[in-house]
């Protein structure tokens, strides 16, 4: 059996509305915040509007052609490698919450429905998956809304999450390795680790440091080149499940409770593809006990600090609540852990490999 494209197709015979349903969805979910790709399928061939007489020129002479205009690009390409249905779609969908088809009767897409331009009229011989049919007297725009709503949110429900410790080299302020240090006993990193697996289907320590005896089971993705500081680490996880959601944490955020991984998680949905929380009547963001969607990653590999994201499209930036803050306190000296931690002097030097 063919496997579903991740996508919401609508079809019929012309006339049938299938251009008006298109544009009107479109034009509720933009309206929600949520980015929309619309893929169409034309028996008749490309057509430009507006007859750009020198960009069809090179079209017709052989070149993929990038048209940009005040407010637009328009990209034509020829039939090639990475150019099918599928392959489109997913395009798309690594940078859409939701995409769109019109045609394409034989696929299969997650949501498929037909438009009947007359009574009792029956999709073709071929088409597989129909989830409805749709008379012209029905309210069609906000049945297949509600429709598309509920597979949103079953999508986002259904990625996993995994949980990634950022660890690194020796601190000069502490005087040794942060992931290596101890509170009451237990390593600093796997402090971090053990409140992270309570609510995540895989932990990974992320960084190019010793590894603890304790935490030697888990996966150690080193950081990408090129890149310094968080940024190279949350990379590393993203390139290496790049389906699956990252929870991030430092190894010195040892206050992270269940509570605030929960206020976290529960604030996933549609449209939302990163989650950097900010502390009370703060304008700065929280990189660290952060939340990354897979479609963030496109957005991280092109920004040089992930603070960056702050402001753009499908970035939310959720204060704290109230009796959660400490979840995201850190530290960099001595002074600081015993400040913050209650660590002592013997447990800061304290720890074994």
């Amino acid at each position: 059996m063919k496997s579903e494209l991740p996508a919401v197709a609508i079809w019929g015979w012309s006339g049938s509305g299938k251009t008006t349903l298109v544009v009107e969805l479109v034009r509720r979910f933009t309206a929600r915040g949520l980015r929309v790709g619309v893929i169409k399928h034309d028996v008749h061939g490309v057509v430009q509007a507006g007859g750009d007489k020198d960009s069809d020129r090179f079209f017709q002479a052989g070149a993929d052609t990038v048209v940009i205009g005040p407010g637009e690009v328009l990209q034509r390409l020829h039939p090639g490698p990475g150019r099918s249905l599928t392959e489109q779609v997913a395009e798309l969908d690594s940078v859409c919450d939701l995409v769109l088809c019109e045609g394409f009767k034989t696929a299969r897409f997650a949501v498929k429905l037909w438009l009947r331009s007359a009574p009792r009229e029956q999709p073709p011989a071929g088409a597989e998956g129909v989830w409805r049919i749709l008379d012209p007297y029905e309210d069609r725009a906000s049945i297949v809304e509600a429709r598309i709503e509920e597979w949103l949110k079953a999508r986002v429900a259904a990625i996993p999450v995994c949980g990634g410790v950022l660890i690194g080299g020796a601190s000069r302020r502490m005087g040794r390795p942060k992931h290596l240090m101890e509170l009451g006993g237990q390593g600093w990193a796997e402090r971090v680790a053990r409140v992270l697996s309570e609510r995540v289907r895989q932990v990974a320590l992320l960084g190019d440091g010793q590894i603890p005896a304790a935490l030697s089971s888990l996966p150690v993705l080193p950081d990408v080149t090129a890149r310094q500081g968080p940024l190279a680490g949350i990379l590393a996880a993203m390139r290496w499940q790049p389906e699956a959601a990252w929870l991030i944490a430092g190894c010195d955020q040892l206050l992270i409770s269940v509570a605030a991984l929960n206020w976290l998680l529960g604030l996933r949905r549609p449209g939302v593809w990163a989650i950097l929380p900010r502390r009370c009547g703060s304008g700065t963001v929280e990189p660290l006990l952060a939340l990354y969607e897979p479609r963030a990653r496109h957005l991280l590999e092109r920004v040089s600090a992930p603070a960056e994201l702050a402001g753009m499209p499908g970035v939310v930036t959720p204060e704290i609540p109230e009796g959660l803050e400490s979840s995201w306190e850190d530290a960099d000296t001595p002074e600081e852990a015993a400040r913050k931690f209650g660590t002592s002097g013997s447990m800061l030097g304290g720890g074994s490999a």
